[in-house]
């Protein structure tokens, strides 16, 4: 019976993502190219994201924006034992960037979606944009 129970427990751990690099694209294109993303797993918990974005939606600005880089890597958003994570990542830099995300690790690869946010204060005064929902896919590097 203990060897049973051993098992059982192994194969729960072994449905929780692996710690790696996962690397991919997300829905969003710029010249017809799918732009990346790299997500990061350190002890059962998406730790770093690293992606490209657009944020269109907001003021007029924000629709004119050519998006850039955008780097997540403050908070833990743990990794359940069916592989599903969901919350939020931030960036303080120059500026307030934050991304909410929700997906599912299942084997070597990972789904989702995610909303980046950008708070802005220009002359033309506080603004925030947004990417709007972008999905992604990656697989482990």
């Amino acid at each position: 019976m203990l060897a049973v129970t051993g098992l059982v427990a192994l194969a729960g751990v072994a449905i929780a993502a692996p710690s790696g690099t996962y690397s991919g694209t997300t829905s969003q294109k710029l010249g017809g190219k799918p732009d990346s993303i790299s997500l990061t797993v350190s002890h059962g918990s998406l730790t770093r994201a690293v992606f490209v974005a657009r944020l269109p939606h907001g003021p007029a600005s924000c629709a004119n924006s050519q998006g850039g880089t955008f780097t997540m890597n403050r908070g833990r958003l743990k990794i359940n034992k069916h592989g599903k994570f969901s919350g939020k990542l931030t960036f303080h830099g120059g500026l307030p960037e934050s991304a909410t995300f929700t997906g599912r690790f299942k084997g070597t690869s990972v789904s989702g979606s995610l909303n980046a946010r950008l708070e802005s204060d220009s002359i033309h005064g506080a603004h925030t944009c947004t990417s709007g929902k972008v999905t992604f896919r990656a697989k482990r590097s």
